[in-house]
């Protein structure tokens, strides 16, 4: 999946949840995630003050780390929020126009 990019067009702005769900969808961020989550707080901590400086964002990076922090594990567990959703499954094509076979 192509990463989204960003409009020139004021009037075609998505909402940023939009995005994020796209982002969010590509399998190769997803590993990406796993892997550095599989590396502790702090270099998910590292991560954020590094993308904070870089953009100025430390601020908002702080206030969305605040909101997050209020998520109950348990409700976020017990709604499927904790993990990622299955990816997609899509029909692979040869270059014929027929379906791969899968055997």
């Amino acid at each position: 999946m192509r990463r989204p990019e960003y409009p020139l067009d004021c009037g075609e702005l998505r909402p940023i949840g939009e995005i994020a769900a796209e982002v969010v969808a590509d399998l190769r961020f997803r590993r990406k995630v796993h892997r550095l989550h599989s590396l502790g707080p702090r270099a998910v901590g590292e991560l954020l003050a590094e993308v904070g400086a870089e953009r100025g964002v430390q601020t908002i990076i702080e206030q969305k780390l605040d909101r997050y922090a209020e998520i109950d594990p348990d409700a976020l567990e017990a709604a499927g929020g904790d993990k990622f959703w299955p990816a997609p499954v899509r029909n692979i094509v040869n270059g014929r126009g027929a379906r791969a076979s899968t055997s």
